[in-house]
């Protein structure tokens, strides 16, 4: 009743709406849209960094969580290639239980006694949920189903050369980026196939829905997506390979992937040292820079291309 009756009144009921509005309006443009500052210099020089960035989080739809399975909503339009894409960082799946500020990644890269942390109580390690791994910027350059293959400075999809991207300009060493920390794909790969961050492939990108033939060359390629990405269970045992404890000569992928390249080819820790990026850590589009300075000049709300 003395609700109601404050509500009446004219001043009260004017700053009643006006708090409504500024709350639906918050509600929404978070939902919408998010901020975003790029920390490093590997998409230089499209987008420098400290740049302010507004992500459009609506365009590939909306990430909705439900039974531990994250979907896309209202999305209006697919990703395409050359998109520049904000996501969280998908090898940041494992944190430490009891030092969730320490890198779990990052830890083992710097003391390499992975059995002796495995083994410890005080070092019990859980599943990172997606959406507080660090967001990272990056362009898109391979699409669910295609087959990509780098040599050197060239670019094929499908046996077809595209854009190059090249390395544009070498940055200050704080804007450098954990390559040993996250570099789980490449150091996988490059034993068996001897690839680099240079020449690598071909390499077939996964698509939802499409069946792979597990093979000892392709099993360190995929086996992230197997274990960390799709939550199964896999092991390795006198050449035949287990998945859920079943013997399994092929395996069916959950959801889409995307190979992410930054534009500054030389310092972008992408795609080639971490591997594939799952449709479900996708958080939007880099759709406008909000705010640069290079130094000499600044600019306010560019469009990125």
């Amino acid at each position: 009743m003395i609700i109601k009756k404050l509500c009446n009144k004219k001043p009260v009921k004017i700053l009643f709406y006006c708090i409504t509005f500024l709350f639906v309006i918050y509600f929404f443009g978070t939902s919408i849209f998010e901020i975003y500052r790029v920390p490093t210099g590997s998409m230089k020089n499209t987008i420098l960094p400290e740049d302010i960035v507004i992500v459009n989080k609506l365009k590939f739809g909306l990430r909705v969580k439900y039974k531990n399975i994250y979907y896309r909503a209202l999305g209006y339009s697919q990703i395409n290639r050359y998109d520049v894409i904000v996501f969280n960082l998908p090898v940041e799946d494992t944190m430490f239980v009891n030092r969730p500020y320490l890198n779990y990644y990052q830890y083992i890269a710097t003391h390499k006694w992975t059995k002796r942390i495995d083994q410890s109580d005080f070092f019990q390690k859980k599943f990172c949920p997606i959406t507080i791994r660090t967001p990272y910027i990056k362009r898109c350059i391979g699409l669910p189903g295609e087959i990509i293959c780098l040599k050197n400075d060239s670019i094929y999809i499908n046996n077809k050369g595209i854009s190059e991207i090249k390395a544009n300009n070498k940055v200050k060493s704080k804007y450098q980026e954990q390559f040993e920390t996250y570099d789980l794909f490449l150091k996988g790969t490059n034993v068996i196939l001897k690839w680099d961050e240079n020449n690598m492939g071909p390499l077939y990108i996964p698509q939802q829905g499409d069946s792979i033939e597990l093979t000892y060359n392709n099993i360190k390629i995929y086996k992230r997506i197997i274990e960390n990405y799709e939550h199964n269970n896999l092991n390795t045992i006198s050449g035949k390979v287990l998945i859920n404890n079943k013997i399994m000569k092929y395996y069916m992928f959950k959801q889409n992937y995307y190979f992410m390249l930054g534009d500054n080819w030389s310092n972008s820790l992408d795609s080639r040292y971490w591997g594939f990026l799952p449709e479900d850590h996708i958080i939007g589009k880099a759709w406008y820079i909000l705010y640069s300075n290079n130094g000499k000049t600044s600019t306010i709300l560019k469009r990125i291309r």
